[in-house]
Formats: structure tokens, sequence, C-alpha cells
């Protein structure tokens, strides 16, 4: 169900309703996301290893998201 105020969001993969309450919350989960996809890409340049290590997210990306930023990673 899609209600006034909520936010639509899609992508090659699909579309999604995000709910008026929840929107800034998913906001910053996506800046975050990408702000990870761009430190996994130099950091797999550097280690020049597999994608493996960090995909699925995992332990390490939440290490070195924290290495690199100085912050804890969103919930």
């Amino acid at each position: 169900m899609v209600r006034p105020g909520d936010a639509i969001v899609g992508d090659d993969d699909g579309v999604i309703v995000v709910p008026r309450p929840k929107v800034n919350e998913v906001i910053k989960i996506a800046h975050e996301r990408e702000e990870i996809e761009e430190i996994i890409k130099a950091q797999l340049e550097i280690e020049n290893c597999s994608f493996g290590k960090y995909y699925p997210f995992n332990e390490n990306i939440r290490k070195l998201y924290e290495e690199k930023t100085g912050r804890k990673r969103a919930q």
C-alpha cells in the first residue's frame, strides 16, 4: 500500500515503497551504503583480493568502514 508522503525507490532490481516515518533512516543507510561501496572498491584495488573478502557484507566491512571513516556503521 502506498500512502501520501511515502517514498518510492527503484533501481534495476525493482521498486519499493518506503513508509514516510522511515524515509530519513533509509536515506541515511543508503548514503552510508554508497560510501561503503566506494571504500570497498578502493580497498579491493589496494589488496588485489577476491570480492568474497567483503561480499556479502560481513565483519570485514564493519572493520574497514570504521578504520577508513572513524565512524561506526549504522545498524
